[in-house]
C-alpha cells in the first residue's frame, strides 16, 4: 500500500502571540511544518524555528493567494494540510494522519469554529486539505483550486481571529486589499460581499449596507446555485439593514429571499429582529406583526442550529429562545417566558 506525505503549509507575519499554538497543534500528524514569513518584526521566525517549522521568507506584495502558493511551492507532502497563525487543531488528528494511507484526489473540508467578542460561535466549512498539486488565487480572501470531489473531514479547527483585539489589527489591511482587488474585477460580487463584511466587522452598518447593495445587484435573488457565502450575505445584508433603522428595506428584501432560507436558523432569527423593530417602528402594525416575529422565532428553534456556512451557533436554540424570553416579558406572556427561560 502506499504511504502519501503530509505537509503543513502556513504563512505568517508577526504572529508570536499564537504561532507556537497553531504548530504545536499539528506537529504529529504531519512529516512537515512549512511557514512562509512574509516580514516579521517580532519573534515569530524564532519561535516558528523552534517549534519544528522550516521559515522560509519572501516579500508582502498586497497578494495573500501569492505568498500562500509560496508556502505550497515549498511543500513535498502529497497532502498539504493549510492552517492560519491564528487556528489551531482541536479535533480530527486522526483523520489527518488518516491521509497518509489515502491517495490524494479529491479536496477536503473542515469545519472551523471562530468565536466573537460578543460571545458567540460563528460555524465555517473550509477546503484546507489539498491535493499538492492545488494553489490559490484572489489578492485576498484567497480560494484554493479544487481537485476532485469535496469531501467533509472529521477535522475542527478553532480560530481567534475574530475577537475585538484580532479584528483591530487586521481592519484597515483588509478594506484596502479589497479595494485593490475590486479595482481589478469591479463586477466581481464575492468582493464587494467581503468589503461589506469588512465594513459590518468594523461596526460600520450604513457602509456595510453599500456594499451588500453592490454584491445584490450584481449576483441577484438566491437559487439552487449560489455559491456558499450566500447565506452569509444574506443574514448579513439582513442584519445590517434593521441596524441602520431600515426595517421596511430589511422585510421586502427578505421576503423573496425566504422561499430560499426558510430552513436556515440564521435567516429566521434575523428575520425575526427586521419583524419585531419594524413593529417598534410602527406601533399600528403591531397586532399583525410581532406574531410574525414570535413565528420566525419559533421557527428557529424547530429548525435548530443550522450548519450552513456562517451559521451563528446558537440562532436555533438558546439565542432564539432568549428573543422569545424578551418578547414575551415584554407583552406580558410570563408564563411562555418563563417555560423559555432554562433554554435561553
Amino acid at each position: 500500500m502506499a504511504t502519501y506525505r503530509i505537509s503543513l503549509a502556513m504563512i505568517a507575519r508577526d504572529e508570536a502571540r499564537c504561532i507556537v499554538r497553531a504548530l504545536e497543534s499539528v506537529r504529529d500528524v504531519v512529516d512537515e511544518m512549512v511557514v512562509v514569513d512574509t516580514g516579521s518584526t517580532d519573534d515569530t521566525v524564532a519561535l516558528a524555528e523552534a517549534a519544528g517549522a522550516t521559515v522560509h521568507h519572501v516579500a508582502w506584495v498586497d497578494d495573500f493567494a501569492q505568498a500562500k502558493n509560496a508556502a505550497l511551492d515549498h511543500c513535498s507532502g502529497d497532502w498539504v494540510l493549510v492552517l492560519d497563525a491564528d487556528e489551531w487543531l482541536v479535533s480530527g488528528a486522526e483523520a489527518v494522519a488518516a491521509l497518509r494511507s489515502t491517495e490524494p484526489g479529491f479536496t477536503g473540508l473542515v469545519e472551523i469554529a471562530s468565536p466573537t467578542s460578543d460571545g458567540n460561535v460563528t460555524m465555517i466549512r473550509q477546503a484546507r486539505v489539498l491535493p499538492g498539486a492545488a494553489r490559490y488565487t484572489g489578492r485576498i480572501h484567497e480560494q484554493p483550486e479544487i481537485i476532485g470531489a469535496e469531501r467533509q473531514l472529521d477535522v475542527r479547527l478553532e480560530h481567534d481571529g475574530y475577537l475585538a483585539e484580532q479584528l483591530a489589527s487586521k481592519e484597515g489591511r483588509n478594506r484596502r486589499l479589497l479595494e485593490l482587488a475590486l479595482a481589478e474585477d469591479p463586477d466581481n460580487p464575492f468582493l464587494w460581499f467581503q468589503l461589506a463584511r469588512a465594513h459590518d466587522v468594523a461596526r460600520s452598518p450604513e457602509a456595510a449596507c453599500l456594499g451588500f447593495e453592490q454584491a445584490y445587484r450584481l449576483s441577484g435573488p438566491s437559487g439552487p446555485d449560489s455559491p456558499p457565502w450566500r447565506h452569509p450575505f444574506v443574514v448579513r445584508y439582513l442584519a445590517c439593514l434593521v441596524m441602520t433603522g431600515r426595517t421596511q428595506d430589511a422585510i421586502d428584501f427578505a421576503v423573496p429571499e425566504l422561499e430560499y432560507w426558510h430552513g436556515s436558523a440564521d435567516f429566521q432569527f434575523m428575520l425575526g429582529h427586521a419583524l419585531l423593530q419594524h413593529a417598534i417602528a410602527n406601533p399600528e402594525l403591531q397586532p399583525e406583526v410581532v406574531p410574525l416575529a414570535e413565528q420566525a422565532w419559533q421557527t428557529c428553534l424547530s429548525l435548530g442550529d443550522s450548519d450552513l456556512p456562517g451559521a451563528v451557533v446558537g440562532h436555533g436554540s438558546f439565542l432564539a429562545a432568549r428573543a422569545l424570553v424578551d418578547l414575551y416579558e415584554s407583552i406580558g406572556r410570563e408564563a411562555d417566558a418563563e417555560r423559555l427561560r432554562r433554554l435561553s
